[in-house]
């Protein structure tokens, strides 16, 4: 399965001690994801509650707003 792995990490990583492809793959797998589908969906889920709140559909979100929310998603560390 592919995920999105956080690459500003990733350079401070020491791969010297990385003897054959396998040990750099198991160092890459050990990066942290740096984009959380759960959370992005958990705020455009709690986006549309606040729009059912206020009598608006609750499938409905605004592309701008859906935008940030998913520019927002980044693991906070």
């Amino acid at each position: 399965m592919s995920r999105l792995i956080d690459a500003d990490a990733l350079e401070s990583v020491d791969f010297s001690e990385c003897t054959d492809s396998m040990e750099i793959m198991a160092v890459i797998d050990a990066q942290p994801t740096a984009y959380d589908v759960d959370k992005v969906v958990g705020q455009l889920k709690d986006h549309a509650i606040e729009f059912e709140a206020f009598g608006q559909c609750s499938d409905y979100v605004e592309l701008s707003n859906a935008i940030d929310i998913v520019k927002g998603g980044r693991v906070d560390e």
